[in-house]
This record gives C-alpha cells, structure tokens and sequence, in this order.
C-alpha cells in the first residue's frame, strides 16, 4: 500500500486511568502520501502539576507557563482534522482526549483509528503476534532506532515510520487501501474481547479468564472478582491498554472462564495457570511473603529493629505474627520513635545502642514502664529549653505509646504453621500451615465449623515442616489484608 496519508497520535498522561489521571503532553505527526507533512507537539498544565519529563521537549522556555488543554484544543482539532489516526495504544490516547474533551464540554473525536499492534497482526500474519507488537519490538524488527524515553514527538515520529513500514508489508489483495485496513481492524469476528455477545453471558463473581489465540497458545492468565465487568473491560482495551499489553484483544481468538467463588481461590487458580501455561503476555513475578514479624539480632555487627517474612533459626529475638505487614511496620516506627533507633542498614553499634534495640522489642511484648518514663523526661527537657513543636511531637508520641496493644496489633496463632478457620459471616475458609484447604458456605461459625468437621479429620498434625512457596505466600498476604469484620479462630 503507497501513498499513505494519517496522523500518528501520541499522548502523555499522568496515570492509566482517563477518568481520573491528566493529559501531560500531545504529539502527532501527519504523514501525507508517504511522507512526513508536519508536526505537532505540545506539553499541557493544570491544576495540581505535572511530570517534570514532559518538560524539555515540550517546547516552552518556562516549563511553569505551559498552557491548558482548554487553550491548545482548537489547534489540535485543526491539526488532526478528519486524518485517520494511527499509534500504539490508540485506543487508550483517544479515551484519555475523550476525556479532557467532555471537561471542555466539547465533541470528541470522531477520527477513524487503527492500533499499531492491529496493523502488525494484519500486515505481519499471526506470527508476529508471539512476541508482545509493541512499538519498541516493532522498531526493532525493521532496524528502526528507538526514540528517547519522555519524548512524545519522538515516539510518534518512531510511531508513523513504523506504520508505513507495516503498510508496504500488507497484502494488496485483501488491503488495497487504507479504509479497507480499518474495516477489518473494526471487525469482531474471531476477537471475543471485542464482540459483546461473547463475553455478556459470562458469571458477575470471582474467578479467573484464559485468553488464547488462533492456535490454542494462552495468551494472557487473569483473575477478576467479577469476570464479566473484567472481560467487558477489554472492549475498549481499558484493562489490556494501560498495562502495556499492545494488540491483546486482537490477537485473542478464545476466551475460557473459571468460576472460582471467592477471590483467594482465584488467586491460587492464577498462580497455577501461569505458571503451567506460560502465557507471553504474563510477567511471572514472585509472589511476596507478608513480613508479619520484627526481627533484632543483638550479635550482629550493626544490629537493627527489621521486619521478617518468617521466623529464623539464627539466634535472632522475633515478635510476632501482626495481623499485617502494616501493623508490624507501625509497630517497627513507634518502636524506633519511642527509642530514637535507626531504621536504616546504618544503624548503630554500641553496646548501648544493642541495649536500647532489645527494650524497644520488650516494650513491644508489653514492657512499657521504662519506655514512658523515658519520654516523660525527653517531653520535661524539652519544656525547659522553650521548644514548643518538640514538646508537642513527644506528647503525640507518648499517647501513641500508652495507646499501643500488642494483642490488638498481633494474632494469636501463627499463621505459617498452624491451623484455622477464617469467617466473614458468609463464607468460612479452612487454612492448614498457609495452605487452603477448604471454602464453603456457612451462616454462622458454629455451622462453619461443624461442616468443616471431616476435612479437619483428615489433616495432618501437626504439620510437617516444609518450605512456604508462592501459593502459601499468597494465602499469608490474604490472610494479613483481612478486616475487622472477620474472625480467625486458631483449631486444636
């Protein structure tokens, strides 16, 4: 296809989400019968800031006085007209214009728009779809250099050379111009994400979508606790976009769904698809312990308060389980607060500093005698030498101090080895040394109980000792985001 005529469109944006986040910068780049006609780029401001990595290309001198979306619209209209837009993550840009546009309370556009992943697919064949068509891989394929990280134009000028490289690759036959492109691009057949009738019948609970393309390979694992509003989300690549995920919805050719009943199931069912699948628009990422304890080693040569996924054989002193990794971290900055400890790798190593260590972990055990009377004396002293903000702080310091609860801040089991019920009031799980074994249904935790007899029989006790992996990792930070509202019942 010659002679090419479109504007490549590229926006910067404070944050994936067009409802909420702003638009930072635009660029675009018209391209007329094959070739660069003109350019367009400009940074914006608003109220409340905006990314300082904007700023050098944006061609302002001042980067405090650049100007509003309000005051750049009416050239931008101009600019792009009634072109065809092209660029990666199109979809996404042109939400987020959408967006600034009904502020404005202005039109959006109605520019016809071609993702630049769609046009890899169609120019390409299905095999350019193993890789993730993202404009840096695209680039790179046809010996393109890549544009400088934060600079707009520059990607969209990477954007509009990359599209006409695409376009001499397409096949003539089925795409002898440019409107014919966008016509099969618009098509949902053989894309269920992009076909409502696919995915409007699919469960609103808990549970977790496979993706797969034209030949059975997974494309994408995900878990939702509601899979209709999550799979409906890719109608206009509101999830697929944001996270980089280019051409996945047009490159999807099979969706399978699995009810789960409760989101910790859907994680673990998660955890164990990707890892089985292997799917390449998955990043497989280690799932991290919750640290629920605080840790001090006085034998260490620069000893400090530290907060530990798991009890250690090393000599350490240990406190814990919190009931989350936020409250152990609160208790770790009173503690350090209260016995002016460094935090940091740099801490201290006198041997009254090691003194000072332990009695911040026995104040949090409950010893707090020593630790307010100390503070009694910082808040007197600091009374005699006139200073008023330092009295205050120490005031604040000391309510928090007399405040503090260990029972309330810690659980009374131990989540990594024990066994225990978790109840909601609707749903009961049974966890056996951070391993689910169980989920049901129950109105009360008498019934709950009761029904989770005979699993609870057929347990190992106590549990053998074993390493924790990613599944049992998982089950501890959903164990630690619990609220108030559940109970944990430790079972003999």
């Amino acid at each position: 296809m010659r002679g090419l005529s479109f504007v490549s469109l590229v926006v910067g944006t404070t944050g994936r989400h067009p409802w909420r986040d702003r638009l930072a910068g635009i660029a675009a780049v018209r391209v007329a019968r094959g070739a660069i006609d003109a350019t367009y780029a400009t940074a914006l401001g608003y109220a409340g800031g905006r990314p300082r990595r904007y700023d050098e290309w944006g061609g302002m001198d001042d980067p405090d006085a650049v100007p509003t979306f309000a005051v750049v619209e009416p050239a931008l209209r101009e600019f792009l007209g009634a072109w065809p837009l092209i660029g990666p993550d199109i979809r996404l840009h042109l939400e987020h214009l959408g967006y600034e546009l009904s502020r404005l309370n202005r039109p959006g556009l109605a520019n016809p728009a071609l993702d630049l992943a769609t046009l890899a697919e169609l120019a390409l064949g299905p095999a350019a779809s193993r890789d993730k068509p993202s404009l840096a891989r695209l680039a790179e394929r046809f010996g393109l250099p890549p544009h400088r990280s934060g600079d707009l134009l520059g990607e969209a000028r990477l954007a509009a050379r990359v599209a006409l490289r695409l376009a001499a690759a397409l096949d003539p036959g089925p795409f002898p111009t440019l409107e014919a492109v966008l016509t099969a691009a618009d098509h949902p057949q053989g894309r269920p994400l992009l076909d409502p009738e696919r995915w409007s019948h699919l469960p609103a609970e808990p549970g977790v979508y496979v993706l797969r393309d034209d030949r059975g390979q997974a494309l994408y694992v995900g878990k939702a606790s509601n899979l209709r509003s999550r799979v409906a989300a890719y109608l206009g690549h509101a999830v697929a976009a944001p996270r980089r995920m280019d051409g996945l919805a047009e490159a999807t050719a099979d969706l399978e769904v699995y009810p789960t009943g409760s989101e910790l199931e859907a994680s673990l069912l998660e955890l164990r698809l990707i890892s089985e699948l292997q799917p390449r628009y998955n990043v497989q990422r280690r799932v991290r312990p919750p640290r629920l304890f605080l840790r001090v080693h006085p034998g260490e040569a620069r000893p400090r308060l530290s907060q530990s996924a798991e009890v250690g054989a090393d000599g350490a002193m240990y406190l814990g389980p919190f009931r989350s990794a936020s409250a152990a971290a609160r208790a770790r900055r009173l503690a350090a607060q209260v016995f002016e400890l460094r935090l940091s790798s740099r801490a201290g190593a006198s041997p009254e500093y090691r003194t000072r260590l332990q009695s911040a972990l026995l104040f949090l055990a409950g010893e707090r005698g020593a630790a307010l009377r100390g503070l009694r004396v910082r808040m007197r002293g600091a009374a005699r030498a006139g200073d008023v903000a330092e009295v205050a702080r120490l005031r604040e310091l000391l309510r928090e101090a007399q405040a503090f609860s260990l029972q309330e801040a810690a659980l009374s089991m131990s989540p990594h080895t024990d066994t225990f019920l978790a109840f909601d009031g609707r749903q009961a799980y049974l966890v056996h040394a951070a391993r689910l074994v169980v989920r049901l249904a129950a109105p009360s935790l008498e019934s709950a109980r009761a029904a989770l007899a005979p699993a609870l029989a057929g347990l190992e006790r106590p549990a053998p000792p074993r390493p924790l992996d990613d599944a049992a990792h998982l089950v501890l930070r959903w164990l630690s985001t619990r609220g108030p509202t559940w109970r944990l019942v430790r079972l003999p």
